[in-house]
């Protein structure tokens, strides 16, 4: 799977930098925790403070597009994150450190 960026837009009111990325490469529509991981080399964040909105990807092409927020802290990802997908990171990064540990 690779992984490149498209464009990186900072939003200073909501303390976050929204990313658009480009993957290519890959079987089978790769997971959010997956996503996460390549996304979280590439930009300056932790893996707890980026939140994976979307992953948009077309019937039968081996690419999608992904669409991320990175939050400064994890403070200002509490007060300015979507409850709902913020809630998801946590699991996502375990389930993903699990998967690694299982190989």
């Amino acid at each position: 799977m690779e992984l490149q960026i498209l464009s990186q837009t900072e939003n200073k009111p909501l303390e976050r930098v929204e990313v658009v990325a480009s993957i290519t490469n890959f079987a089978s529509t790769p997971s959010r925790p997956d996503v996460l991981t390549e996304l979280a080399k590439k930009v300056s964040g932790t893996k707890e403070c980026i939140i994976v909105t979307k992953i948009d990807s077309k019937y039968g092409n081996k690419s999608a597009k992904v669409f991320a927020q990175v939050y400064s802290s994890k403070e200002s990802l509490a007060k300015y994150g979507h409850k709902k997908l913020a809630a998801r990171v946590p699991k996502g990064v375990a389930k993903a450190a699990a998967a690694s540990e299982k190989k």
